[in-house]
């Protein structure tokens, strides 16, 4: 792998990258969820994130927040690694057999140090509640079920929305270039997708930022969409905290040596996660 400043293209060693990180009070770190080389990437800058903060917590968008029993007593050592598997429904997360070798490394480092591990994200049901239904349906839900996710009760066609509606219209030339004619989605239909994306970007942030007022320092983990030009997860988290120094770093399954930066998307640091220097750089 090989980093890059997202401001500038310039190559990093990765002891600029480790300082980037001690100095930062919360990490985002945008993954594709199907690339093997990034979870070795991440697992690294996790160890690192651990080992530069004392207060520190792993947030993470593979665990829902129904979930934390069970990762609170694996942490604790009171279940075994399977019945933390079956309790999640997380074995075959990213694709068969994934969890294991891809996340578990991750809350296995965290469990040595004694770090949190957060299950940040919004139970599935409810995102797709969230897109069918309108909020108020979600609002009148029993307590116990209101902390599962969180609500933006400001929402509106902003650039979250925007953003959004280019993938959705990229997505709908794809198809036509392959020879399917799936109609553009509608501004309704925009509204419906946006109401449950942005209860995952609303739930993952908020629940990282609960950490980080507790006093902890915070390393989120996600799909890089949640984190594109400091949107999405980062904006939540931002809107809830007062001036953390936060640091999103992308990786991307890339194997270029150099960089574009316009393809940072507001990362402050870029990883090709199949890049080596053997391809004839500097």
């Amino acid at each position: 792998m090989l980093a890059f400043d997202g401001a500038t293209g310039e190559s990093l060693a990765w002891s600029t990258v480790l300082d980037r990180i001690a100095q930062a009070d919360a990490v985002f770190v945008g993954e594709t969820h199907d690339d093997a080389c990034a979870h070795a990437t991440e697992h690294a800058l996790v160890e690192a994130f651990l080992a530069s903060h004392e207060r520190a917590a792993v947030s993470l968008e593979f665990l829902e927040r129904n979930d934390q029993p069970a990762t609170d007593a694996y942490l604790a050592g009171s279940i075994s690694l399977d019945e933390f598997l079956s309790a999640t429904n997380s074995r075959d997360w990213a694709g068969k057999g994934t969890w294991v070798p891809w996340y578990q490394p991750m809350i296995d480092s965290a469990r040595r140090c004694d770090a949190r591990v957060i299950a940040a994200n919004a139970p599935r049901t409810y995102v797709s509640r969230a897109r069918k239904e309108n909020y108020a349906a979600l609002r009148a839900l029993p307590y116990s079920e209101r902390m599962l996710f969180e609500i933006d009760d400001g929402i509106s066609r902003d650039a979250d929305w925007k953003r959004l509606r280019d993938i959705m219209i990229e997505m709908q030339n794809d198809h036509a270039a392959s020879g399917e004619t799936p109609g553009a989605p509608t501004d309704d239909e925009m509204d419906a997708m946006h109401r449950s994306q942005r209860m995952w970007d609303r739930t993952m942030g908020l629940s990282a930022a609960n950490a980080y007022v507790s006093g902890w320092s915070v390393i989120h983990l996600a799909g890089g969409f949640h984190l594109e030009d400091r949107l999405g997860t980062v904006a939540q988290f931002r809107f809830a905290c007062a001036a953390p120094r936060i640091l999103v770093i992308s990786l991307q399954p890339l194997d270029t040596v150099t960089m574009d930066p316009t393809d940072a998307h507001g990362a402050d640091i870029v990883v090709h996660t199949h890049a080596t220097r053997a391809h004839g750089t500097k």
